[in-house]
């Protein structure tokens, strides 16, 4: 089954190019392929794929867009967010227990490490943040 099918989305209209609010993210390589193929993605210039799936900048909600710029190479021990303005930026998470990105990797493979993608919509945090109250509690 497609992952289109498995997740419902919602168009949100503040950023510069079209995004969905996703009740979750793709967890494969296959289904984030497939997701970006369902928005019509395309490739950057360095021929990478430009489909994305990450949290909001106050981490209320995961978004699933086609970024309109590069897709780069980001710093182990930080995870993703797509900020107000619609640019792609980072989240320290060297505080969580596991799960936080070990090596550099490119931003539209952040889909490797769930735990960046796991968030408390209704506190606006990092389930794996030791911050994060109601640490216990998966959304």
């Amino acid at each position: 089954m497609f992952y289109f099918l498995l997740v419902k989305s919602y168009p949100v209209k503040q950023y510069r190019f079209p995004v969905n609010e996703v009740n979750s993210c793709p967890t494969t390589n296959q289904s984030w392929y497939e997701a970006g193929v369902q928005l019509n993605c395309t490739y950057d210039k360095n021929n990478r794929f430009q489909y994305m799936c990450i949290p909001n900048q106050a981490k209320t909600a995961l978004l699933e867009f086609c970024y309109d710029y590069f897709i780069r190479l980001h710093e182990k021990g930080h995870c993703l967010h797509l900020t107000d303005s619609g640019t792609v930026n980072e989240d320290s998470c060297k505080s969580f227990n596991d799960g936080c990105p070990y090596r550099p990797y490119l931003s539209n493979n952040i889909f490797l490490f769930q735990r960046c993608l796991n968030i408390n919509k209704q506190l606006g945090c990092f389930i794996d943040d030791p911050q994060c109250p109601l640490v216990n509690q998966r959304h």
